[in-house]
């Protein structure tokens, strides 16, 4: 029968301690010796009772199958492949609020030119002389007035 690893915790909540770690039972090696389950469905609700299976049974046949990759010396549970997306996603928001109040404060400048020449050489300096000769932000202009028109 399969298990949610939710429901493999320390009895009573508690921390656990060098011979518990999180709901597995280990000798000094580091062996698992049992695992305690949770008889709740719903783990943190009501009266909890917890059931003590051993690692291995009196006919010597493994009594839980615990599939996991330890990553580290002397973990006892699989770690959990979105906590380290976790603090990426904390981190977005802040991005996001950043990324957001830079275009808010970007909005708010506007550019002037001075000069002593007339608009449209100035425009001409700006933007360049296009293929024909025709000031390329006139043809923008153009554009931008039959879309707009239609």
């Amino acid at each position: 029968k399969t298990i949610s690893p939710k429901r493999v915790s320390t009895p009573g909540y508690g921390t656990g301690d060098r011979f518990m770690r999180a709901g597995v039972e280990i000798n000094r090696h580091g062996k698992a010796l049992a695992y305690h389950v949770q008889d709740d469905d719903w783990p943190g609700y009501g009266v909890s009772k917890w059931t003590r299976i051993t690692a291995t049974l009196p006919s010597g046949r493994p009594g839980m199958i615990h599939v996991f990759q330890p990553q580290e010396d002397g973990q006892t549970r699989g770690a959990n492949q979105f906590y380290s997306v976790m603090e990426r996603l904390k981190m977005l928001d802040t991005l996001q609020a950043t990324q957001l109040q830079s275009a808010v404060v970007r909005a708010m400048y506007a550019a002037t030119i001075e000069s002593t020449l007339d608009s449209e050489k100035a425009f001409e300096y700006i933007a360049g002389v296009g293929d024909g000769g025709k000031n390329p932000l006139n043809t923008i202009m153009k554009g931008y007035a039959r879309y707009y028109a239609t």
